[in-house]
């Protein structure tokens, strides 16, 4: 509900991110959470997809499709849909321009949770890359 009326205001006003605590959550055992059918993660790719259905009506968020989509990868990545993830990656990377902040989540996606590990705790990977993470380049488009 709260995530809902979040992505509703979005719509009409901006948020700003503050450095402060403003408010403490109490979780129960029978928190929406907590339940083991990821029942509060279901609801807010959802919520998200819906949102992203709206906006591809009457944008007001984003600028362009293309924007869309990119979201729309981005929140099957985070909730576990990869090979759909992996699929409007694929498509928003074939379309020119490329759209390189695509290639940050494609590869996760191409690989999977267990490759990305390894590929990230391998040193022949660390010093290949070493000199693109100079300059941000690495995890800016490649690693989320």
């Amino acid at each position: 509900e709260d995530f809902d009326f979040q992505l509703r205001l979005l719509r009409v006003t901006r948020f700003h991110n503050l450095p402060l605590l403003l408010l403490h959550i109490i979780e129960t055992p029978d928190s929406l959470s907590r339940r083991p059918d990821g029942g509060q993660k279901a609801l807010t790719r959802e919520t998200s997809l819906r949102f992203l259905e709206e906006e591809t009506q009457q944008p007001s968020v984003f600028t362009s499709r293309r924007e869309i989509e990119y979201a729309r990868a981005r929140v099957e990545y985070y909730y576990g849909e990869t090979a759909k993830a992996r699929r409007l990656l694929r498509s928003l990377l074939l379309k020119w321009p490329p759209h390189l902040p695509s290639l940050r989540y494609y590869l996760p996606a191409l690989l999977g949770t267990h490759n990305l590990r390894r590929l990230r705790s391998s040193t022949a990977v660390s010093a290949c890359t070493t000199f693109l993470r100079r300059f941000g380049v690495f995890r800016k488009y490649f690693l989320p």
